[in-house]
């Protein structure tokens, strides 16, 4: 009794999977550079700040230069974009979906900052040690207009950006590592309708669990079997659901639950075309700006959930959507920001489920 579960947390700011605070400059100043850069990178951006206007200023939350998914004020709940800042990071309202969150930090401290140098605001920047020293990118017109004793403060490795700059975003996102990609191979399903264990099919002269697996690890950085016990004599690396009975949905939550700060190529085994090659296309055309990239199944009209790329902000809907009483990933995929890409070649999509698919298949290739 008493005992937790041995659950790997998500490594996450506050507000973003990384927060990245702004000082040195007035708060219009600061937001206007981050409206820039959220508007120039491929990243889902939530902007946080303590701004001092917003109750004097009634179109504050209707204007119209809006570049973030969600703005964070601390003066209470003005809006659906506001939400008190004295609130826990573990808090629902908080957005999980943000990758990165640009905080004035001028008021709130972050692990890594961006200095903007503003001369009027050297004895404000004189009393934010903190900030300076996690500063990891200055904005600066001339360094040389920057004090000595501030400068020699800097790091080996710290970066200098003119303001105008062009590569500014980009070095900004970079503070900001995109999570590794594992491969997912869902081989645990019970084969109903085909009447027997459909992952040994060997279409490729091999049980299709282990064609999919070593596709997979040519890809990812670490790949798994998705398997529903222990007792499975696949002596590949695995893991056991712990969602029972949910099929892909519980598997894919599964992975999640075991490495929540990885992405997952997740793939079926009893999709026997899907080759190298479609699986390249799906990654080269990841967005980190969603929570998922799927393929859009010209068949069903709807992304197909079992050969697709789930980010990991994609974990707390997922638990969402089970505490509502829905296991369907599809379902999931509908309603949650997910980049939809064409396949070059639909047919790659076809699922083995039944015997008169297998006929299908073996007539496809004339065996």
């Amino acid at each position: 009794m008493g005992r937790h579960a041995g659950l790997e947390k998500p490594l996450r700011g506050k507000f973003g999977n990384v927060d990245i605070g702004f000082f040195g400059s007035d708060c219009d100043h600061i937001r206007a550079v981050c409206a820039k850069i959220a508007r120039e990178i491929q990243h889902s951006t939530t902007y946080v700040d303590a701004d001092h206007t917003a109750f004097d200023a009634p179109d504050f939350c209707n204007r119209s230069d809006a570049a973030f998914r969600q703005e964070i004020i601390d003066q209470g709940l003005q809006s659906s974009l506001h939400i008190d800042l004295s609130i826990s990071d573990l808090s629902s309202i908080v957005n999980h979906r943000t990758n990165i969150a640009f905080v004035n930090a001028n008021h709130f401290e972050t692990a890594q900052t961006v200095w903007i140098w503003n001369q009027k605001k050297e004895a404000s920047v004189r009393k934010r040690h903190l900030q300076r020293k996690n500063c990891k990118i200055i904005v600066a017109t001339d360094i040389e207009n920057i004090p000595l004793d501030l400068r020699n403060e800097f790091s080996a490795d710290i970066q200098i950006v003119h303001p105008d700059d062009d590569r500014l975003p980009q070095i900004v996102a970079s503070l900001y590592t995109p999570p590794p990609i594992y491969g997912l191979v869902l081989a645990g399903g019970k084969s109903t309708r085909m009447g027997y264990d459909k992952t040994r099919i060997a279409h490729h002269g091999k049980p299709q669990y282990q064609h999919a697996f070593e596709m997979l690890s040519g890809l990812c950085e670490k790949t798994f079997l998705s398997v529903g016990s222990e007792n499975n004599d696949k002596q590949l690396p695995a893991l056991v659901d712990r969602f029972i009975d949910f099929g892909p949905f519980g598997a894919i939550l599964t992975a999640f639950a075991t490495h929540p700060n990885a992405a997952w190529l997740v793939l079926a085994s009893d999709m026997p075309l899907v080759d190298r090659h479609h699986l390249s296309e799906l990654l080269s055309n990841r967005s980190l700006a969603h929570n998922a990239t799927a393929f859009l199944n010209p068949i069903t009209g709807f992304a197909d959930p079992l050969c697709a790329l789930y980010e990991p902000n994609i974990y707390p809907d997922l638990l969402h959507f089970l505490s509502k009483g829905y296991s369907c990933p599809r379902k999931v995929l509908i309603n949650t920001p997910t980049h939809l890409i064409a396949p070059t070649d639909p047919q790659k999509l076809f699922n083995l489920n039944t015997p008169e698919d297998l006929e299908k298949l073996n007539l496809k290739d004339g065996q």
